[in-house]
């Protein structure tokens, strides 16, 4: 029998400034129709996809027998491979994928892309002088990715428009992470001092901080970043090991599916709806879509042990992966019928 909504907890902020939203008592909406497409590609052991652009196309790693990794990415129901990557993190709406170098992928200065149109791979550097580890990027190809200094000084976030490379280091703070970046090249992160971590945003040179007694907000998490600076991802609470979290105008709202678990918020469409993930009281875990205060629940057809969402595009187009009865994984996208109705 499901579980009632959780009652919201009252919580207080560390800054006058901000002010946090529990949510009342959320309703299922009316789930919208998708067709689904599995994105396994043939002759691999694994697919995995880690990024979907706004013409669905979509893209990440496929592993061989030999446990030989390489980028692959997915459109129109083809599949490209490119060797000279381990995979790719980001695709960006001109078919330009990212990923990081596969000669050196975790000592290198230089990342590679591909160029779906042309078939055009380059090699770029990135201004650092230590390890570099790509994260995620957005719609206009400027990525993010965590260093780590060669004489082991503390990590750094670095933002990566074209040839241009921008050390972020949160005044103050011991670490700097990494979390997203959004269409408009807004950065969000998580900066660790002797005591805390705290969230915090970066953009053309100003940084904000954007502490919550609500939870912890951890570092190495990746981070939703909307067009409209909305930030979403997962905390720690008291009650909870995840509750999602929506930040908007400095205004944090829990987001917690009613009777789950465990909740956590991973991508935010341009038009608001939150997608993510759930669990319930078995251990599985479900997709979600959360927009209007009102939560759909999304399985994949003849899903046996979960399915994850990672991803929505412009369209509503969903990316996520199902687990198979052998507790195998499969990737896919879910395209909305309807449009208007996966986005308003």
């Amino acid at each position: 029998m499901p579980q009632p909504p959780r009652v919201p907890r009252a919580a207080g902020l560390a800054a006058p400034a901000l002010a946090f939203t529990a949510l009342a008592l959320a309703t299922p909406s009316h789930a919208a129709s998708f067709t689904y497409t599995t994105l396994d590609a043939p002759g691999y052991e694994i697919t995995s996809m880690a990024a979907l652009n706004d013409s669905d196309q979509a893209a990440g790693f496929v592993q061989g027998k030999k446990g030989v990794r390489s980028g692959i990415i997915w459109s129109a129901g083809s599949f490209t491979g490119v060797p000279q990557t381990q995979g790719f993190i980001a695709i960006d709406n001109a078919g330009v994928a990212a990923g990081q170098n596969a000669l050196h992928p975790y000592n290198s200065k230089t990342f590679i892309t591909y160029n779906l149109a042309t078939g055009n791979t380059a090699s770029n550097p990135i201004r650092n002088e230590g390890l570099v580890y790509l994260l995620n990027g957005n719609s206009a190809g400027q990525l993010v990715a965590r260093t780590q200094h060669k004489y082991n000084l503390p990590s750094s976030t670095v933002m990566v428009t074209g040839s241009l490379s921008k050390i972020i280091n949160y005044p103050g703070a011991n670490d700097t992470f990494p979390g997203g970046i959004g269409p408009s090249g807004l950065v969000a992160g998580v900066y660790l001092t002797a005591t805390s971590d705290c969230l915090f945003t970066y953009q053309a040179g100003t940084y904000k901080s954007y502490p919550t007694t609500l939870g912890t907000v951890g570092a190495g998490q990746t981070l939703a970043v909307a067009a409209d600076g909305t930030i979403g991802g997962s905390l720690s609470t008291a009650s909870t090991s995840s509750a999602g979290f929506l930040l908007t105008k400095g205004i944090y709202t829990e987001v917690f599916y009613p009777g789950s678990v465990t909740t956590a918020i991973t991508a935010i469409g341009p038009d608001g709806e939150a997608v993510g993930n759930w669990t319930d009281s078995a251990g599985l875990t479900h997709g979600m879509i959360y927009r209007h205060g009102k939560y759909d629940s999304i399985d994949y057809p003849g899903a046996i042990k979960g399915t994850y969402l990672e991803g929505v595009n412009a369209k509503g187009t969903l990316l996520g992966t199902y687990v198979g009865a052998s507790t195998d994984l499969h990737p896919f996208i879910a395209q909305c019928a309807d449009p208007v109705a996966c986005t308003k």
